[in-house]
């Protein structure tokens, strides 16, 4: 199980590791590709990557739904009540 703790670093480690490998990609190229090109590339790329998730964000939900009733389990909310009306 992911903790908190964990998924905070984890992210960090994530934008660090794709923070450094943008630099690396502009110290690399500097002499091949102008910098205007290469910002429109990454911003290409990060609208790419924006219109995936929220294309594919939809039928991953439907499966994981589909899962959780056909193996009737919920990993996280197992015995758990939101309900604030009861006082139990």
């Amino acid at each position: 199980m992911i903790t908190l703790r964990s998924a905070e670093q984890a992210f960090l480690e994530i934008n660090f590791a794709t923070s450094l490998a943008t630099g690396i990609v502009l110290v690399g190229y500097k002499n091949q590709v102008s910098l205007h090109n290469a910002f429109a590339f990454f911003i290409s790329i990060y609208l790419l990557e924006i219109f995936y998730a929220l294309v594919l964000s939809v039928p991953a939900s439907i499966f994981s739904m589909y899962l959780k009733t056909k193996e009737n389990l919920d990993v996280y909310d197992n015995g758990v009540s939101y309900n604030p009306f009861r006082f139990n």
